[in-house]
């Protein structure tokens, strides 16, 4: 047992290394004691997550899991799915963590073991922060301190707080938020940590930006990145990101090239995650822009378009997280059956789509990734072969015209176009502020950008589609107005689209939104309508359609 308390201890004290040492003697006495065994190979599971080898760490719970089925131990197991749904959390995938989550609430409440709840309760917590469902993950998190305190587990509790008031922050209470962290930075003093009293400082310095108190703000990262940066944590990366762009701001650029050099020749740098690491690399760019070196800035450009494409390979075979919560539920009385509801919701609308924690910044990136892939090989292409390729040129800036012009089809020939539609759309919007970016880091990519700006810049091709869609379903719209006329025009037409029986995903191509945006439109109009059922919806639209027919 005193390798196991040892292991503990040195977990504790943040030194993942040494508890690793001590777990793997306590490994070797549990030959012939099932349960022993199976405890500690769970928490060896914990120093691994804390060095970022979640693939060791999920290795090790999965052996802990067979010795707990094999003793039939629920509160082991419990214990078990709320770990790994702690590394699925740390591995930014929280639908994965969803479905071991509510399993271990499960076991301990048959238990009604409310003890045990309160980290599965802050793994959840955390969950919903990933997604963006503050308010939601705020009322757990008030839930969870409280336990936590109570119960005398006082670094979970500070550990808390620091997420607590990242949620605050998101909801506008910044001066609740200071007052979280600077208790969580004090707490955590006595127990050395000082990766995640890097973590706080870190959230003060983003508290300290939305306040523009740029001079504070400036001394928290910096204190933020030293302390991450002194214990080689993958976190320093992503401080490194907010840090860089203040720098460019105040326009000290001696300082953000020794942030540059630091990061750039660690090792703590192969820790982070692709996603901080493309906001990095990004950041780099505004601050060699900002010093007129267009060399280093195109190759810190490349750099993140790797990284990016690297990205979208591994969001293609995985769900990526761009949902929110489900319907909400009154979070009172009998708190944990609300959470099984809550968590059906939310495992149910987890979809393949792009997020959070985060579709504002998946999209934009995603559509950055390949617009870019494609103009740079297009332009390596013209520099070689500029004199006998003129007509395949031609063909393509042709070909991108005729693509826009696909979308005057009548209605019938708009599922069969939906693919030119998605190409048209990956070509406006925030795209064109990337292409002029890059484009005037020097004259000669300027020069050979011409042609694509010229077509980023037609983008009227959605109003004639509109313009076009409507004059077909004219018969329908006029009717379904008459017998609602609380519906605007707009409200119409969407209905109108409604009506083509097209997936989520087809409509909101067409009206340039994300999928969960047009959920919510439907919604909306279906309340208008005084309609309470979907299908009492779907079955008002298709009776409508049959009235014109007849």
């Amino acid at each position: 047992m005193a390798n196991i308390y040892s292991g503990y201890y040195y977990l504790v004290k943040n030194n993942p290394d040494s508890s690793i040492l001590y777990y793997e003697k306590a490994l070797d006495f549990s030959v012939g004691l099932p349960l022993y065994r199976a405890r500690v190979l769970r928490l060896m599971a914990a120093p691994y997550r804390k060095k970022t080898d979640y693939s060791k760490s999920l290795q090790l719970l999965n052996l802990s899991e067979n010795e707990y089925l094999a003793i039939n131990d629920p509160k082991g197991l419990a214990t078990v799915y709320g770990e790994i749904a702690a590394n699925y959390n740390a591995m930014l995938r929280p639908q994965d963590a969803i479905p071991f989550l509510t399993k271990a609430l499960s076991l301990f409440e048959k238990a009604k073991n409310k003890k045990d709840q309160m980290p599965i309760k802050q793994s959840l917590a955390n969950t919903y922060m990933n997604i963006g469902n503050y308010p939601f993950a705020i009322d757990l998190y008030e839930e969870t301190l409280q336990g936590f305190k109570k119960a005398g587990m006082l670094k979970n509790y500070y550990l808390t707080l620091i997420n607590y008031s990242e949620c605050l922050i998101n909801v506008g209470k910044v001066d609740m938020a200071k007052m979280s962290l600077l208790e969580a930075i004090a707490g955590l003093g006595q127990f050395s940590d000082k990766e995640l009293i890097g973590s706080a400082y870190s959230t003060l310095g983003r508290l300290e930006t939305q306040k523009r108190n740029f001079v504070q703000c400036e001394k928290y990262y910096e204190k933020a990145f030293y302390l991450l940066s002194s214990v080689n944590s993958g976190r320093a990366v992503p401080v490194a990101d907010l840090y860089l762009r203040l720098l460019v701001y105040l326009k000290k650029m001696d300082r953000a090239q020794e942030v540059i050099a630091l990061v750039d020749n660690s090792t703590f740098k192969n820790k982070a995650n692709l996603q901080d690491l493309a906001r990095y690399e990004k950041a780099k760019i505004e601050v060699y822009k900002k010093m007129g070196d267009h060399n280093m800035a195109l190759a810190s450009a490349k750099t993140t378009i790797e990284l990016l494409d690297t990205l979208n390979s591994t969001q293609d075979k995985k769900a990526v997280i761009t949902m929110q919560a489900g319907i909400q539920h009154e979070f009172q009385g009998k708190k944990n059956d609300t959470l099984k509801k809550i968590n059906s919701k939310l495992k149910e609308s987890v979809d393949s789509t792009e997020n959070k924690k985060l579709l504002w910044i998946w999209l934009p990136l995603t559509l950055l990734a390949a617009l870019m892939s494609c103009y740079l090989y297009k332009t390596v292409q013209h520099r070689k072969k500029l004199a006998e390729n003129q007509s395949d040129i031609a063909e393509l800036v042709a070909g991108q015209k005729a693509a826009q012009m696909l979308n005057k089809k009548m209605s019938a020939e708009i599922k069969e176009q939906e693919e030119q539609l998605k190409n048209i759309e990956e070509k406006t919007g925030s795209i064109e502020k990337y292409l002029n970016d890059f484009a005037n880091l020097s004259p000669d990519i300027n020069a050979d950008t011409t042609e694509l700006k010229s077509l980023i810049g037609d983008t009227d091709y959605g109003d004639r589609f509109r313009e076009t869609f409507t004059s077909s379903n004219t018969g329908f719209i006029e009717s379904l107005g008459k017998a609602y006329p609380q519906l605007s025009e707009s409200d119409l037409y969407f209905c109108a689209l409604l009506n083509l029986n097209l997936p989520y995903k087809d409509l909101s191509i067409i009206l340039k939104v994300v999928p969960e945006a047009v959920r919510k439109r439907k919604y909306r109009i279906r309340k208008k309508m005084g309609i309470t059922d979907e299908k009492d919806m779907e079955y008002v639209l298709t009776q409508h359609n049959k009235k014109l027919k007849h």
